[in-house]
């Protein structure tokens, strides 16, 4: 099976929103410019209002799935949102 970047990301971004509709999803590294081999993982940032043991689970359990779908390896990194920056604005 011969699956694009877009296709999934989208097919990710779909069903960890179904069960956390809060969560943004981002690509990054090679996969997210197009610029890499055949074989790259696929490395996602996942942003929630709330993170626990459960919700790095479930997460996982979904990029696992996709990922043996399409043959390939998909890396979710998941953090938590926050409301303030994460350094104070004076270091800037």
């Amino acid at each position: 099976m011969i699956t694009n970047n877009a296709e999934i990301i989208v097919e990710f971004r779909k069903k960890v929103q179904e069960i956390y509709p809060d969560a943004e999803i981002h690509p990054y590294t090679s996969r997210a410019y197009e610029a890499h081999q055949d074989k790259s993982n696929y490395n996602v940032l996942v942003m929630l209002n709330e993170v626990n043991a459960i919700t790095y689970e479930i997460i996982h359990k979904i990029a696992w799935k996709i990922g043996f779908k399409h043959k390939n390896f998909l890396l979710p990194i998941i953090t938590q949102k926050y409301d303030r920056p994460l350094y104070p604005p004076h270091l800037f």
